[in-house]
């Protein structure tokens, strides 16, 4: 199934309503300014092509994108916010597609991007905020293509890297505020043997033991 339909004109038309696209392939669509309140399924979607539109959508209940495929086109979720029980991106895989996260922020429940791939393309989350759910990459594999946290910003030690895997491309913290995130806080005890391509301001390096 392939759709590059329109979210409805008024963003409170997607409220308290359950949707589930399901292995739905997206060649475009616009759900921006939506507010999601109910159950939103995107598990096994594929994003292939053309623009799909999120920009200042608010997820409030729980969001599924669970074996997403971004293999091309721009999905763009700037100044999205994440603030329900779960936005969950597990085992979503990016692989050729331009994801924005500018500016989204993830101020309650869980945003899990647990066991993600990050093979190719581009994903940037420049000025996104972590200030109160948690936010996880745990078991996340970052193999190739550019994923950008340049000026993010990370409170309350809620971000979780805990054994991603660091084996390609680029990996940016450039300007990122806040406490490193685990795992990450491990890595910069010894600066000089980073991973390839992963870039760190220098104030989270550590020389403790």
């Amino acid at each position: 199934m392939t759709t590059s339909g329109s979210a409805p004109e008024h963003p409170h038309s997607w409220r308290g309503h359950d949707f589930d696209f399901t292995g739905v392939t997206f060649d475009g669509g616009d759900f921006s300014r939506a507010v999601f309140s109910g159950t939103v399924d995107f598990s096994q979607a594929v994003f292939s092509s053309g623009m799909v539109d999120f920009e200042q959508t608010v997820f409030d209940g729980k969001v599924f994108f669970t074996d997403a495929e971004f293999s091309g086109g721009r999905v763009d979720f700037t100044r999205s916010e994440s603030c329900g029980r779960l936005a969950g991106f597990m085992k979503a895989s990016f692989s050729g597609s331009y994801v924005a996260f500018h500016e989204t922020v993830f101020s309650r429940g869980t945003a899990d991007f647990t066991a993600g791939t990050f093979s190719e393309g581009s994903v940037y989350f420049h000025r996104a905020e972590f200030s109160g759910g948690r936010v996880l990459f745990h078991l996340a594999e970052f193999e190739g293509g550019e994923v950008d946290f340049s000026g993010a910003n990370f409170y309350d030690d809620r971000v979780d890297f805990g054994m991603a895997q660091f084996t390609g491309g680029t990996v940016i913290f450039l300007g990122a505020m806040g406490s490193a995130p685990a795992r990450l806080t491990e890595l910069a005890r010894s600066p000089a043997s980073l991973p390839t391509g992963l870039v760190l301001p220098s104030y989270w390096y550590t020389t403790g033991p």
